[in-house]
């Protein structure tokens, strides 16, 4: 008999919890590699849309302290046994990954080609994974939408025939550092769509030493090997429990009104309600369910906003506004506010996506030495800029 509390993510987990990368590393590794298992032949109904549980993940970490390669490792290996979808790891072009995502490449064991455009591409470093191409940043945009049926993804090439795709789905599950990241998830990825379709992850722990010296620890990765198979069994349309809409619906409507009041150039809030119901599919089926229920729709939006701070932190620092720019925004968000006076914090948070804190403090050096602004605290011990009336005459605003 069953038990009826197992699930894939626990196992994946469980199995290597001696390991050294962090808790957040394999949970988002076991999502991923659901996600990959179950390709096109699970969806949600989103309107007229589907919405398919295929991601792109990225491990970030700075220091190789914390492992990022080891729960990439184990998914492709994995999948590997499983001979399900295709798996793509080394150096690769986009182009060529298409092109293999066309054909029906035979398993080098059994001989028995796998089908479809369903893959997941794993690299232990991602910018060392793709080979450098201007059209790499739009085509991974691109084809993060699945494409099923007789919707086809069609790749028209000068030197030869189109590339013709039949049921394209594409997830990935990668690892960087902020450093070589940029050379993949620059400007174009920030603004352009690319960071908003991607759960960027962080360590959440620093485990103690394993120097794997010993005995091997549960070598034998058969258990997880069975529970993929029941994954992989799972086919049909997403239902939704009456309690997992009422605790949805309230959460979607108060980010909706966010677009207005908390504005994202990077798409970022925009998708967050798809990548919830991309999670919550994935917790269902590792439960070897299709059914979403209060409870799993409650954990999917926990863990999708609360990833919201890494994508902050990963904008902040790459923001280019030069300090003219950052001025003429401080500056209007003064005028526009009460007594004319803003905080740092409210003013750095809406504008987390162009104005780094280092800028900024360089800026309000120069407006204080010119007199335009003013130092203030606002309670309970906020720091606060006040422009001051020198800058109001100036901007023909009186005190």
């Amino acid at each position: 008999m069953e038990n009826p509390d197992e699930n894939f993510v626990d196992l994946f987990i469980n199995h290597f919890a001696e390991y050294e990368s962090p808790l957040s590393f394999w949970k988002w590794g076991a999502y991923g590699t659901i996600g990959a298992v179950l390709k096109t032949n699970v969806w949600f109904q989103h309107g007229n849309y589907r919405i398919y549980p295929n991601c792109y993940i990225v491990f970030l970490a700075e220091s190789a302290q914390f492992r990022k390669g080891q729960p990439i490792e184990v998914s492709r290996r994995l999948l590997n046994v499983l001979k399900h979808t295709k798996v793509f790891s080394g150096t690769a072009s986009i182009q060529a990954i298409l092109d293999l995502l066309a054909q029906d490449i035979a398993n080098k064991q059994t001989g028995i080609p796998i089908k479809g455009g369903s893959a997941l591409i794993t690299a232990d470093e991602l910018a060392s994974f793709f080979i450098s191409d201007p059209r790499l940043i739009p085509l991974l945009t691109d084809i993060w939408s699945p494409r099923v049926g007789d919707d086809v993804y069609e790749y028209h090439l000068r030197s030869q025939n189109s590339i013709i795709i039949k049921n394209l789905c594409v997830s990935m599950l990668a690892a960087s550092n902020e450093t070589f990241l940029r050379d993949v998830y620059d400007s174009r990825a920030v603004y352009g769509g690319l960071l908003g379709r991607t759960f960027m992850i962080k360590p959440d722990e620093t485990r103690k030493p394993n120097s794997l010296m010993g005995e091997p620890i549960f070598s034998d990765e058969s258990s997880l090997v069975e529970s993929l198979k029941k994954i992989k069994a799972l086919s049909g349309k997403v239902t939704i429990t009456q309690g997992a809409k009422d605790a949805y619906n309230p959460w979607y409507n108060e980010l909706y009104h966010k677009y207005k009041t908390h504005p994202d150039k990077t798409g970022v809030i925009q998708r967050m309600h798809t990548n919830v119901i991309k999670i919550a599919i994935i917790i269902a089926a590792s439960k070897y369910s299709l059914e979403v229920t209060k409870e799993i729709f409650e954990s999917a939006i926990l863990e999708v906003t609360a990833l919201k701070q890494n994508y902050e932190l990963y904008v902040m620092s790459a923001g280019k506004s030069d300090l003219a720019d950052i001025g003429a925004r401080l500056l209007a968000a003064m005028l526009e506010a009460k007594d004319y006076t803003v905080t740092r914090t409210e003013f750095l948070t809406k504008n987390w996506g162009d104005v780094q804190a280092e800028d900024l403090d360089k800026l309000i050096e120069t407006l204080t030495q010119s007199e335009m602004i003013s130092l203030a605290l606002v309670p309970p011990s906020y720091v606060a800029y006040r422009m001051t009336p020198k800058a109001l005459a100036i901007m023909n605003k009186k005190d």
